[in-house]
């Protein structure tokens, strides 16, 4: 769980390859990594082609441009991204 008031650091990327969710050049947020040392996929949160919010389990090589980013709590995904679902540390994922 994230403090209230705080800023949260999270891992951003790009969609290179449209799907039928993501089209291409989506920005995502990567929210979970595969614990069983598989990181071939991720759990990313991103705007599908409908315009919603969704959660889906991606192949990495489908993702490029990682990059940290820090969302202020004025943010509109503060509170989606900081409820501390599953959300994964850029420490985690860079390592």
């Amino acid at each position: 769980m994230i403090a209230p008031g705080h800023d949260i650091r999270v891992v951003a990327c790009n969609v290179s390859f449209g799907t039928k969710v993501f089209p291409a050049g989506a920005r995502a947020y990567v929210v979970m990594t595969n614990p069983g040392n598989g990181n071939d996929r991720v759990v990313i949160l991103g705007r599908s082609r409908g315009g919603r919010w969704v959660k889906k389990w991606e192949r990495r090589d489908r993702l490029s441009n990682f990059r940290t980013k820090t969302i202020p709590p004025e943010h509109p995904l503060y509170t989606r991204l900081g409820d501390g679902d599953g959300l994964a540390s850029p420490r985690d994922f860079f390592a």
